[in-house]
C-alpha cells in the first residue's frame, strides 16, 4: 500500500510477468506501485484510493487501453496516464499514436526501456506537484 510519502502508481498488464516486471522495478526505485491484471479492478481501485500516475498496456482482454482512458480522462482528467503496446501488429504506431490523441502523456513499446520509463515517470510526477 502507498504511503504518504510514495507516490502511488497503478499498472494495469493482463500478462504476468510483464505487470510483476513493471511492478517490482517501480518499488525498487520508490515507487509504491499496484498491479491489476483487469483494466475494470483497476478502475475500481482508483476510484478509491488517491493515485498518482497510471501505467497501462493497451490490448487486454476486459477492457483495452483506449476504452480504459476515456473512462479516466472522464473521471480523473488530470491524472498522468503512461501507455505500453508490447503488439507485433502493424497498427501498434496508429494505437500508441491514438492514446497520445486521447489524452495518454507518454507512451512505450514493449520491451521497456527501463531508464527513458522512470525518466517519464519523475517528470510527469514532478510536474503534477508544481
Amino acid at each position: 500500500m502507498p504511503t504518504e510519502t510514495q507516490p502511488a502508481i497503478v499498472v494495469i498488464d493482463d500478462n504476468p510477468d510483464h505487470l510483476a516486471l513493471v511492478e517490482t522495478m517501480l518499488t525498487r526505485i520508490g515507487y509504491a506501485a499496484v498491479g491489476f491484471d483487469k483494466a475494470t479492478a483497476a478502475l475500481g481501485y482508483i476510484e478509491h484510493q488517491p493515485v498518482s500516475l497510471i501505467i497501462t498496456d493497451i490490448y487486454m482482454p476486459d477492457m483495452d487501453g483506449i476504452e480504459l482512458l476515456r473512462c479516466l480522462r472522464q473521471a480523473f482528467p488530470t491524472l498522468p496516464v503512461i501507455a505500453i503496446s508490447g503488439s507485433d501488429r502493424s497498427a501498434d504506431g496508429f494505437v500508441l499514436k491514438a492514446m497520445q490523441a486521447f489524452g495518454a502523456e507518454a507512451v512505450f513499446t514493449k520491451p521497456l526501456d527501463a531508464t527513458a520509463l522512470t525518466q517519464t515517470i519523475a517528470r510527469l510526477l514532478d510536474t503534477q506537484q508544481s
